[in-house]
Formats: structure tokens, C-alpha cells, sequence
């Protein structure tokens, strides 16, 4: 699998919604974009089926990806769907075999893993909803649309969401609203590492931006959340130029910052290269062998610091897990004011979440990339007017600055960015007495066999 490959898109539709969906988007993609559109069953060319539960329908797309998808594909999912994906994106991250290849995941207004945050009047009104004549079943259909749009759409693009709703099959539309939708996969979808674009509608009441902020966007290690002005809940079809972008923008993206060019996994084997460096190179590649010493929460506040600190598009995926588990033995020094390392990073993660509710009521993963850089820059400073907790204002300096030194180093040190800065030192010397070494010395000179830079965003080669 080449990272260059233009991906498959794989879309999952919203409740009511089918695979027609997608069509006003997908027409705004380049010509050449493959694309997979789903029916999920009970809904569109599916609608013979009686729906099921989300475990039941993301087993029937995970059957649907295997049979069809080959090379690096993108997961979109659309409300209900999005929900769906997520279970999708952890059966690919344990490994399931069909899934092999998943690279980036796109959630628009995401029913999250949690019981969706949907009013009691709103689902029972829905639930008896397409049991009368046809009129009356033709009103509630338009009048979903009505609910979930911030303005009017395309008169063609209206005419066929109300056909896609007219033919759901009813027990799909009731299973979702009595079940589907309170299923809570929280815990099990637990935080992914796949890199999420998780986009909102600014009119959206239920599922709009913070919904998608507190809900969805702390499942997810390396995400960005975007809000669309003047658009409620059913994105495809009010805002399908703006959603061609956005999509054409992440899935480019180079879907694994663990990524080393071909000449630089050549030089790494070299005889240039001695066995020693080549073992402790390409093991910064892999996930950290060590356990990590955080809780869940810790863990995904950590990769949420990272991120305000090294930026996603270039940070390894493993950088969280690295630094975690350089705690499994003692460094040789601390500073004096702190506890034991494992203590004092774990006190200064619950710190940095006991600050956010204190000040926003929320968790710091939460925040918006603005609020936690305020966060970050006051705590650099210094700042003694924030509320009390684990660790006190200078304790938390002084942590910062240790955190800030452990990412830039593991960053640092990590092939992938030596491949970027064509880093040759390395190369000083092989295994055997015969040293090759450097032979012309100056400013700029460059010897034939050194790497090259790579620029900032030039497409990553295959991995090592």
C-alpha cells in the first residue's frame, strides 16, 4: 500500500438518509476519487432489511469494506453513521483483516459512541411518526428536513432526502430511536489514534459543536473540529461544495506521520549504519513495548498536550505511547520540587483536567485548541491565580517544562523526522573497523550519500 494512492471514501448516511446522499457531494470531488456509498440496512436499496443494532450494522459494512475496499481508504460517516464508524475505526485499529488500510476518519455532526443527547418528546414525536396515510407520512418527512436544516436546500436535492426518508423500512427507524441510538459504546470505543476531521453544523441544537467537542472529539487522539456557519444537521445536503473540500483536504493528508522516504530506509540499511542504531531507529517506529503508567483519562490528556505542542501533521502516532513509556525506567534526575516522575506527571495530567472544569466545566481534551493553548501558555508563566489542585503554579512550570523536553526529544529522535530535516549522522560509521565516514568538511558541503531535506509537505514514502 503506497501512501501517494488516492484512498477509497467509504460513506455511511445519516438516519432516514441512503446512499443517494452522497451524490451532491461526491459531484464536487475530483472525477477521478473512488467512492463506496452505503446503504445501511433498513434504509435506500437496503430497505427490505429491518435495521438491527450498531454492532449488527457495523458488521454488515465491515462484510461490505472486505469484500470491496483494497489499498488505503477514508471512513465518512453522517450522524447515525457516525456512530457507526467509530465502532468501524476500533475493530480496524485491533486489526481486524478486512479493515486493513483505514487511514483517516471523517464524522459530520456524529451521533457519538455515548447515548446521543436527543430529548425524550423529540423521540417519542418521531417514533410514531410513518404509521398514517401517505399525506400524513409526506408532512413528517418534510418536516424532519425542516428540523434539521439551518435554511432551504436544492428543491432536487430536498425532493430526494423526503423520497430516501418515505422509504425507510419502519422498524429500522424505530430501532435506531428506541435503541440504536442509547447504545453506549463509550468505554469500548475507548480513544483511537486514527486522524478524525469531525465537522459540525453551527444551527445543529442536538449534535453541533459541542455536542461534537465534549461528546465525539475526546475519542480521538489527533482530531479538528470544524463548525460550518449557517448549517444544521443534514451537511451533505445543505453545505455539499464546502464538504467536497474539507474531505478532499483530510483525506490528502499523509495517513501515517510513522512514515520514512525510501532513500532514507535505505540509508538507515546501509553498511553506513552500524546494527545497534539500525535496532534502536526502526524500534521508535513501533508501538511502545512498555505499559503505560496513565489511566485512560491521563493517557488521552497527554495526547492532547502533544498535540498544542507538536503539531499532528507531523507527529508520529506513537509519540504519546513513547514518552509513556520512557517512565519504566528511572531517568537519573528530577526536578527537586516535583515528585517521582510517574507521580508527578500523572498529578499534573489530573491537574491540567481539574483547572479545565474549573474554568470552562468541561475535561481539557475538550477545550478548544484556543482554550487549551491559553491553558498551556498561563501554565508556562507561571500563572498562581488558578484553582487549587494536585500540583501547585510553580510545580506545573517546572512540569511543563520537562514535558516540553520528553516531546521535542522523543519528536526528535523518531526516523520520521530525521527523514524530514535529512539528518545524515546516523551514518557515521557501520559494524566492521573501517569507518566510512565523512570526508569533505565545510559549510554546505554535502557528500553524495547524505539525504536530502524533504520538504514540509512532500508526499511521505511507505514506511519502513
Amino acid at each position: 500500500m503506497n501512501d501517494a494512492d488516492p484512498p477509497t471514501l467509504v460513506f455511511l448516511h445519516f438516519l432516514g438518509g441512503s446512499s443517494n446522499t452522497w451524490r451532491y457531494t461526491i459531484d464536487h470531488l475530483p472525477p477521478s476519487t473512488r467512492c463506496l456509498v452505503i446503504d445501511l440496512p433498513g434504509f435506500g436499496a437496503a430497505s427490505a432489511l429491518p435495521g438491527g443494532s450498531v454492532s449488527a450494522m457495523a458488521d454488515e459494512v465491515i462484510a461490505t469494506i472486505g469484500r470491496t475496499v483494497r489499498g488505503r481508504w477514508v471512513l465518512v460517516g453522517h450522524s447515525m453513521g457516525a456512530k457507526i464508524a467509530t465502532v468501524i475505526a476500533r475493530a480496524a485499529e485491533h486489526g481486524a483483516e478486512a479493515l486493513s488500510g483505514l487511514s483517516h476518519i471523517i464524522l459530520l455532526a456524529g451521533s457519538p459512541p455515548a447515548p446521543e443527547p436527543m430529548s425524550e418528546e423529540s423521540r417519542a414525536e418521531m417514533r410514531g411518526w410513518f404509521q398514517g396515510s401517505a399525506d400524513e407520512s409526506m408532512a413528517q418527512a418534510r418536516r424532519y428536513i425542516a428540523n434539521n436544516i439551518a435554511d432551504s436546500l436544492d428543491p432536487s436535492a430536498h425532493q430526494a432526502a423526503v423520497a430516501d426518508i418515505l422509504r425507510t423500512n419502519r422498524a429500522a427507524w424505530v430501532a435506531w430511536l428506541d435503541s440504536g441510538s442509547r447504545e453506549n459504546w463509550a468505554a469500548r470505543i475507548g480513544t483511537l489514534r486514527t486522524p478524525a476531521l469531525i465537522i459540525a453544523g453551527a444551527a445543529d441544537a442536538d449534535l453541533g459543536a459541542e455536542a461534537q467537542r465534549t461528546l465525539m472529539a475526546p475519542h480521538f487522539t489527533h482530531h479538528r473540529l470544524i463548525t460550518l456557519a449557517a448549517t444544521g444537521h443534514l451537511i451533505p445536503l445543505e453545505q455539499p461544495a464546502a464538504l467536497a473540500r474539507l474531505i478532499e483536504d483530510h483525506a490528502d493528508l499523509p495517513h501515517n506521520n510513522n512514515t520514512i522516504d525510501a532513500s532514507y530506509r535505505a540509508l538507515i540499511a546501509s553498511d553506513r549504519v552500524s546494527t545497534h542504531t539500525r535496532a534502536a531507529l526502526l524500534a521508535r517506529t513501533l508501538p511502545a513495548a512498555e505499559a503505560s503508567p496513565f489511566n485512560d483519562q491521563q493517557t488521552r490528556t497527554l495526547h492532547a498536550v502533544i498535540a498544542r505542542v507538536i503539531p499532528p501533521a507531523v507527529a508520529p502516532p506513537n509519540l504519546a505511547t513513547t514518552i509513556a513509556a520512557s517512565f519504566a525506567a528511572p531517568r537519573g534526575w528530577r526536578f527537586a520540587a516535583l515528585p517521582p516522575d510517574t507521580e508527578a506527571w500523572s498529578m499534573a495530567l489530573d491537574t491540567l483536567n481539574h483547572r479545565a472544569n474549573h474554568r470552562w466545566n468541561t475535561m481539557f481534551i475538550a477545550l478548544s485548541p484556543a482554550q487549551q493553548d491559553t491553558m498551556l501558555t498561563e501554565l508556562a508563566a507561571g500563572d498562581t491565580n488558578a484553582a487549587p489542585a494536585s500540583l501547585d503554579a510553580s510545580q506545573m512550570r517546572l512540569w511543563f517544562e520537562d514535558f516540553r523536553a520528553a516531546a521535542v526529544r522523543a519528536y526528535m529522535a523518531h526516523p520520521a523526522t530525521l527523514a524530514r530535516i535529512g539528518y545524515s549522522g546516523i551514518a557515521y560509521g557501520g559494524d566492521g573497523d573501517h569507518k566510512p565516514g565523512f570526508h569533505p568538511i565545510g559549510l554546505d558541503v554535502v557528500e553524495p550519500w547524505e539525504p536530502k531535506p524533504r520538504a514540509p509537505h512532500a508526499p511521505a514514502g511507505q514506511g519502513a
